[in-house]
């Protein structure tokens, strides 16, 4: 009978867990079999060279030939004995029991002996214990002093908490460097600068022999104009490190003197902060027909960003309840934000408008029915603005004007500017246009406080549809909210893709034009201006879809699309009318386009944070994160009666607008005509 084929038998992880067991007992036992002794703080431990060479440290102490290698005895003064015999086991047995208190000794040895797997092991358990602020401070030390990933989730705790952190008493032991990092950092602003001040004085105190060097480097560092007078001149300037600095002292008194003369006011407690929200974010960006025609896929977005105008620096709000392709906003000094979303029209039998309303203080998105007008419909909201602490719609819609005509004949299409009376029936104030504006384009701008100025382009009348008119004049209408008075300035109006205020006037142009239109609104006069309102734009001058606010000292544009590539733009800028210069501002923290923009006045404390906040993305701890929506769903009755369409029986014969669309197809509204 032939012999079988010869095999492998046995175990050789049992026997390779004995074998290691049994050097390992050799090693507790001070076995005579081991052959080196290591010292550590007067305590022998006995080990195997054969073991040790495993990690780099001993590896090069045994080929280096030094009398350590040849007298079998070395001494070590890096770390405790517990410590290295830990170090030891792990040598031995591959693993070993870590806990909280051992970590900092056991990664001082397994850095010094270049055991790369016990420092795995230990940043491993790192990653396991729950980061507090009693801990932070430690963990952030031990990771940037041994290299260890674990560094960045830390210290962005450490950031976001640090305020309650800045009271303890090991963050004190934080280099010049980290203490310098952090007073530099904006998005800390969360923090205030007596905080910030308080920290870098007991800091400095903790070792004042040695760190009173940089306190003024640090002082320095702080924004010192940010401390409200009262502190400022109580604590800040009478403290004996800021006087014995001559650089510390001279920038007090220097603010103290500026407030006493009235160079400078007082923090009043609110932000001037523009609005943006909504319009279309990224989606996914295609190239068909090898690159040949680009388009991009856009989203419609809820994000609301502001950015404040003084700080020039960007802040996040709470979503809207919906994501809005198109809208339209305005703000009420009360303070209310208002977005009324044009894409998702909510129209039914009982003339009911649906609008959000965003409450600021209280970070509350509500949404209102709002009552128009009996006797319309075909609704179309065209413009939202707040005048005179009061809401007002600019609407499109068809009306019954008493006529000679059969009542069937007597619907027609008209503009109406609404006053909006939450919770009972809006009233219209006044009759703005005769003809089909559901399509047009509408500017509407508020001049102090008291008047509403309407233009508008690209609408439809009855009579210019009969006569084929190739170039209908723009209308303008200004609507006297104190008095309640209309008046028509439509003689001389003209519209351009770019309509905005400076001062008290209106302007109408485009980017780069050499020429344009000015409305006088002291001597109520359209004139015709023969100079470049506003240069082209830095980057990306022939973008389209952009968001674009005047505060009446400057323009502010914001976002777009690149009509070339179709892509999204994130880049803004602001040109101020007296010097005739564009600058740039911090890019949005989205690309968007279509977007809406308007100015609101905010508390101090809702904007304090950064827009990468690090206290808000902690644990979802931000403003943004607490809103509330009290959001009552009106969709379901809203269905049963929604009515979006009309029968073209109900209107004028002479009133079929289909042929409008061809005149508009070839007339170019930006031609030099007058």
């Amino acid at each position: 009978m032939d012999a079988p084929f010869p095999r492998q038998m046995g175990s050789k992880s049992n026997h390779a867990l004995s074998l290691q067991r049994h050097l390992h007992d050799q090693m507790m036992s001070q076995s005579e079999f081991c052959d080196v002794t290591l010292i550590v703080d007067n305590v022998e431990i006995k080990a195997h060279w054969c073991v040790l060479v495993s990690c780099p440290y001993f590896q090069s102490l045994y080929d280096s030939g030094l009398v350590e290698r040849f007298s079998g005895t070395i001494e070590l003064n890096i770390a405790k004995s517990a410590a290295v015999r830990s170090a030891l086991d792990f040598l031995y047995l591959g693993n070993l029991e870590i806990s909280y208190e051992s970590v900092p000794e056991l990664l001082k040895v397994a850095d010094y002996f270049q055991i790369t797997e016990l420092k795995k092991v230990c940043q491993d358990y790192l990653y396991s214990v729950n980061i507090t602020t009693d801990n932070c401070v430690q963990i952030c030390l031990l990771c940037s002093l041994y290299d260890l990933d674990l560094y960045t989730r830390a210290f962005d705790f450490l950031r976001g908490n640090l305020p309650e952190i800045m009271q303890k008493e090991d963050i004190l032991s934080l280099t010049h460097d980290s203490v310098m990092s952090l007073l530099s950092d904006p998005s800390l602003c969360y923090v205030s600068q007596i905080d910030f001040f308080n920290f870098v004085v007991r800091w400095v105190q903790f070792e004042e022999k040695s760190r009173i060097v940089h306190f003024e480097e640090l002082f320095c560092a702080l924004n010192i104009h940010r401390i409200p007078v009262k502190i400022l001149d109580e604590e800040v300037a009478k403290h004996k490190f800021v006087n014995d600095s001559e650089k510390c002292l001279d920038s007090v008194l220097s603010l103290k003197s500026k407030y006493s003369a009235g160079l400078i006011q007082e923090d009043s407690g609110t932000r001037d902060v523009i609005i943006v929200t909504g319009g279309s974010g990224d989606g996914v960006y295609f190239r068909t027909l090898f690159h040949a025609f680009p388009f991009s896929e856009c989203v419609p977005a809820s994000a609301v960003y502001g950015f404040i105008i003084s700080e020039e620096r960007w802040i996040e709000l709470a979503p809207m309840p919906d994501q809005m392709e198109k809208h339209l906003m305005t703000y009420n000094p009360q303070g209310y934000l208002y977005v009324y979303n044009t894409e998702k029209t909510q129209f039914n039998l009982n003339n009911n408008l649906h609008i959000y309303k965003y409450k600021i203080e209280d970070r509350t998105w509500t949404r209102d029915t709002l009552l128009l007008p009996g006797g319309i419909k075909n609704v179309k909201v065209l413009s939202l603005v707040c005048c005179n602490s009061h809401l007002y719609a600019v609407i499109s819609c068809i009306m019954k004007f008493p006529s000679k005509r059969p009542p069937e004949e007597q619907w027609d299409y008209t503009t109406v500017l609404v006053e909006v009376k939450e919770g009972r029936e809006s009233v219209i104030k006044c009759y703005l246009f005769r003809g089909d504006y559901s399509k047009a384009q509408i500017s509407s701008q508020i001049v102090n406080n008291s008047h509403i100025c309407i233009l508008a382009w690209n609408h439809a009348t009855g009579k210019e549809k009969i006569r084929k008119i190739k170039s209908p004049s723009p209308k303008f209408i200004m609507y006297d909210t104190v008095k309640e008075k209309k008046l028509d300035q439509s003689k001389g109006a003209y519209w351009d893709n770019l309509t905005f205020r400076v001062e008290n006037d209106i302007f109408t142009c485009r980017f780069g034009k050499q020429t344009a239109k000015k409305f006088c609104f002291q001597e109520k006069h359209w004139m015709t201006l023969k100079e470049q309102v506003l240069s082209p734009l830095p980057e990306d001058p022939t973008r389209q879809e952009f968001a674009q606010y005047s505060d009446g000292a400057n323009l502010y544009v914001f976002g777009g699309r690149d009509p070339s590539t179709k892509k999204l733009l994130d880049t803004a800028f602001k040109f101020n009318f007296d010097t005739r210069q564009w600058t740039k501002l911090e890019n949005m923290p989205q690309a968007l386009m279509n977007s809406a923009a308007c100015q609101v006045t905010m508390p101090l404390d809702e904007v304090r944070c950064h827009i990468n906040c690090p206290h808000c993305l902690c644990d979802f701890k931000g403003r943004k994160h607490q809103a509330v929506y009290d959001i009552q769903n009106h969709d379901a009755d809203d269905d049963s009666d929604c009515d979006y369409s009309y029968d073209d029986d109900d209107l004028n014969s002479d009133m079929n607008y289909d042929e409008w669309g061809d005149y508009l197809d070839y007339y170019d509204p930006y031609e030099d005509w007058w």
